[in-house]
């Protein structure tokens, strides 16, 4: 295991002088998902497995210490208004059709305060799978769980389940109807008037299709917005949800744009309460898949910077047989893109995006799976990174072995054609491309986030590109033509 990290800036924010700082961290396993916390006294909390890893702003582990069994799992962590937390998970196993609800409450200082079971009949379901969870206005725990039907006959079913906030039963909510989303997500409207949340599968909508449900404090369907038939972004897997205003929402995912024509691709919507939309934005293209962080895409501390994070092209596969990139997108509360950035390295890695976490600092810290090349040997690591408002990398000696891209080549190596991804920011450089007799072969000035070159005519070898922006390199490297 290695941990870089460096001291880049000072952020001064009012009164406040808040030392933004970015390092790397690797973990010998596969340990997923990762829940983050940020302390009052600004330590750098990772819930990974059955285990806490608890770090400096700078990058540096103070403690590791095993919280509970390896048969249970963590589905999230809730942060009291006193600085106070609880874990929240299911064991990992169904048992003669059950399973169980466990709760734990630390202290500020992480320490143990107590623990809590429940135990689930869940008569002929199967798994419990999908799930969030969230603590309500009136500091009751409410999870939403979707339970997979023990027959193929039977449908899936969405439950509400309520708790009180030391874990004790109160009581729960069906939907008969309604699938959930894979991670789908559950919010509390500000005005404490209900509920919305995210869900698949409706009859009554004649079909397989992807709404937002607007819920009373009863959890009874208030409102139903079917955001296929509106002719919006279908998000079809990992939706998130979150209030930006008290009047305002955004929703975000992957899925489909039928009304652009894209497939596969990422989408933040913003809407107000009564759905209106009012302002969208895609990330991705149709020419590879996109995937939104699996767990957690979504996340913001102070509105003007507001993150998102997906993976492209998104090939979910071990080993992976391409290589794919971590993105991070920070945007403002108006959606308007700040800056965009592909982390990995061409050569030497595939990252798959897990989660995302806005920090007090301004930056933000992403995690997830990393494999190295070569793809042979299937080794896939945890890879926890925290980066600066700015999306920079730690500096070190060695440098760090994540790279931050403002522009990807793919396929690479490829044949008939060449794709050229460029950040939003970076748009308006110019891309030449030379042989390896230093004879130039393409020069071109990228007006678009998407560019297709036409390579066919190439002879086949390795080629050097170079992209410059108001007379900086940004980008140089070589891309082979097969």
């Amino acid at each position: 295991m290695k941990i870089y990290f460096l001291l880049l800036t000072l952020l001064f924010t009012g009164t406040q002088i808040y030392s933004q700082h970015s390092f790397e961290y690797f973990h010998h396993d596969k340990k997923y998902p990762v829940h983050f916390v940020e302390t009052n006294d600004n330590k750098l909390a990772f819930f990974m497995d059955d285990s806490l890893f608890v770090f400096s702003q700078e990058g540096e582990i103070l403690e590791t210490i095993k919280i509970h069994e390896e048969n249970k799992t963590i589905g999230t962590i809730l942060k009291d208004e006193n600085g106070e937390y609880t874990s929240v998970g299911l064991y990992d196993y169904v048992e003669e059709s059950h399973f169980n609800f466990w709760f734990k409450k630390y202290d500020s200082n992480l320490n143990t305060l107590w623990e809590n079971t429940y135990y689930v009949d869940i008569e002929d379901r199967g798994a419990a799978w999908t799930w969030d969870c969230i603590k309500n206005f009136d500091n009751e725990i409410l999870i939403l769980l979707n339970i997979d039907s023990a027959s193929i006959f039977s449908p899936d079913s969405t439950f509400i389940y309520q708790f009180t906030e030391t874990g004790d039963f109160i009581g729960y909510h069906k939907f008969e109807d309604y699938q959930a989303l894979r991670n789908g997500k559950l919010i509390q409207i500000p005005d404490t008037s209900g509920y919305l949340f995210a869900n698949h599968n409706t009859a009554a909508l004649g079909g397989s299709t992807d709404c937002i449900f607007k819920l009373d404090n009863n959890f009874n369907i208030d409102t139903v917005y079917n955001t296929f038939l509106s002719g919006n972004i279908d998000y079809e897997r990992y939706p998130n949800l979150k209030f930006i205003t008290d009047t305002s929402f955004i929703f975000t995912g992957d899925g489909s744009d039928y009304q652009a024509g894209f497939s596969d691709i990422v989408g933040i919507t913003l809407y107000d309460t009564a759905f209106n939309e009012i302002k969208r934005q895609i990330f991705g293209f149709e020419d590879v898949w996109n995937h939104i962080a699996e767990f957690k895409g979504l996340s913001f501390v102070d509105t003007s910077s507001v993150y998102i994070s997906y993976t492209t092209p998104g090939l979910h596969y071990y080993p992976p047989s391409e290589l794919n990139y971590s993105v991070v997108v920070k945007l403002n509360s108006s959606l308007d893109v700040q800056w965009e950035k592909f982390y990995g390295d061409s050569s030497t890695m595939s990252m798959l995006v897990k989660n995302i976490y806005a920090t007090n600092d301004g930056g933000c810290i992403i995690t997830g799976d990393i494999q190295f090349t070569p793809f042979g040997e299937p080794k896939v690591k945890t890879y926890i990174v925290k980066l600066d408002a700015e999306g920079n990398l730690p500096v070190s000696i060695n440098g760090p072995k994540i790279k931050a891209h403002e522009l990807i080549l793919y396929p690479n190596p490829g044949n008939e054609h060449l794709n050229i991804r460029t950040a939003v920011q970076r748009l308006g450089g110019e891309f030449t491309m030379y042989d390896i007799t230093g004879k130039l072969v393409f020069q071109q000035k990228i007006t678009e986030r998407l560019t297709e070159i036409n390579t066919g005519d190439l002879p086949t070898g390795t080629y050097i590109y170079n992209y410059t922006h108001k007379g900086n390199e940004i980008e140089s490297g070589k891309w082979v033509k097969q």
